[in-house]
Order: structure tokens, then C-alpha cells, then sequence
């Protein structure tokens, strides 16, 4: 099995290099623009993925050595999950985490402070939901609600405060709500969510990715020679993997 850039078609490129015997030396390279994805009817296919919660530090290649049995199917991975961009679209390490925090937030006050606040779960009399978790609002944010069944008729609050959560003066760009006096008004049915919760869990929004199953790595593989083959019938393509250029020398 050769690794991701091994089925990467060539493209016969005009040497640059100050060494070359001739003007009309060429060297072949590996043509990096050439992209595949998965095929839109294998996507729809129930069976060929299966959900996957990456775990801890793991790498790509490592993954792929643990489920395929060989490190050099990790494109398989990343292809299936449309990422392009490792550094940015694969969970980062606990020591790449830190440095990133520190990078973006400069101190562990800055890390530990608050980015935003959420709802937590509201369910009225018959378990339904009033007010969903996780929605982002204000510090002080309330509502009200009529509960009614046979049991009672009544306004609810969802801070259980009589008359309601006090109205703010100023709300910052995080949320926090403050009185006349700079007093910071909470709804204790409301939490604050620092920018280290934040931040993890985007990172761990990465780690719910889909994987192929291994009886169909050889379709995958068989489908990616494919793909990056060039057309045999367009002028420029010496064959199915070598695509030639115009010898720019000569142009006028």
C-alpha cells in the first residue's frame, strides 16, 4: 500500500535548475492540485461509514494504523471527512492546546475569563422543553411561561425570581449584565461559560467524524487511481499519470 502522494499524477516541469544540460530539461513533479473526494453515491450509502469519537492525542496516521492496520491510509480518513487543513480541522493535542490558549489569550486570567453565557434546561409540568440548553444570552437574561393543566394554572419565571431578573444598565460583549452601580445581575439558571470551556469544546466538536469501513478501503484506493488520472485524449497529457507544459523559453 503507497502512501496519499503516490497517486498523485506528474507533471513534467521545465528544470530550474542552475545544474540542468539544457534548456529543454524537464523534471517531474507531483501535481499538489489535483484534489479527489468521496464519491457523492458512496456518501448516501448506509454501511460504508460508521460514526467515530477520536480519542485523546491521536494523529490521523495513527488512527488509520489502529482501524486499517496501515498508517499510510489516513488520507482515507481525512478524505472522508472532507479535511483539508490538519492543523486547523483535526482536534489539537493537549500540548498544541495550551500553546494555541496562550497564543490567543496571553494569560491564564484572560484564559479563565468569561466568554459567554448560556441557558441551561427549562421542562414544564409535562416534561416538555421550554427553554432549550445551550442557547447563548445575556447574564440577566428571563422569560416567563404559562403553566397550565390540571393541576395549576400559573406564570412561571424561568429564574424562579419574583418579578422577574433587574434590567441591566450595561451588558458587555460577553454578556455580563451590570446595574447603575456595576453590580453584575445573574440568572443562577443561566451559566457562565469561560473561554478555556470555549475553546475546548471546539475542540472536541472535531473529534465526531465519520470513518470507512474497512472492507472498503480497497474501493477507496481503486477509485482515488482513478480520479487523479489524467485524460489520456487531452493535448497536454503524455499519459494517464504525466501531463506535460509549454516550454516557456521559446515563447515569444
Amino acid at each position: 500500500m503507497a502512501g496519499y502522494f503516490s497517486y498523485l499524477p506528474n507533471i513534467r516541469y521545465l528544470s530550474r535548475s542552475l545544474d540542468r544540460n539544457s534548456i529543454e530539461e524537464t523534471i517531474d513533479v507531483k501535481n499538489i492540485f489535483r484534489r479527489a473526494r468521496i464519491r457523492k453515491d458512496q456518501e448516501d450509502v448506509v454501511g460504508v461509514f460508521e460514526d467515530f469519537y477520536i480519542p485523546g492525542d491521536i494523529r490521523p496516521d495513527q488512527l488509520s494504523e489502529q482501524l486499517y492496520g496501515d498508517a499510510r491510509y489516513d488520507w482515507v480518513i481525512l478524505m472522508a471527512n472532507n479535511i483539508i487543513d490538519i492543523r486547523n480541522e483535526w482536534p489539537m493535542d493537549d500540548v498544541s492546546f495550551q500553546k494555541y490558549l496562550i497564543a490567543k489569550y496571553k494569560t491564564q486570567a484572560n484564559i479563565a475569563s468569561i466568554h459567554h453565557y448560556e441557558t441551561t434546561e427549562q421542562l414544564d409540568d409535562f416534561k416538555r422543553v421550554v427553554v432549550p440548553a445551550g442557547l447563548i444570552v445575556d447574564s440577566n437574561f428571563d422569560m416567563n411561561y404559562l403553566e397550565r393543566n390540571v393541576g395549576r394554572s400559573q406564570e412561571i419565571s424561568y429564574s424562579n425570581v419574583a418579578g422577574g431578573t433587574p434590567t441591566a444598565s450595561t451588558v458587555d460583549e460577553n454578556g455580563t449584565a451590570r446595574d447603575a452601580n456595576g453590580n453584575v445581575i445573574e440568572n443562577l439558571r443561566v451559566r457562565s461559560v469561560s473561554n478555556y470551556e470555549y475553546e475546548t469544546d471546539l475542540n472536541d466538536l472535531k473529534r465526531a467524524i465519520i470513518i470507512p469501513k474497512k472492507s472498503y478501503i480497497g474501493t477507496f484506493v481503486s477509485d482515488l487511481e482513478e480520479i487523479m488520472a489524467y485524460d489520456p485524449e487531452a493535448s497536454e497529457s503524455l499519459d494517464r499519470f504525466i501531463k506535460g507544459v509549454s516550454n516557456w523559453r521559446f515563447t515569444g
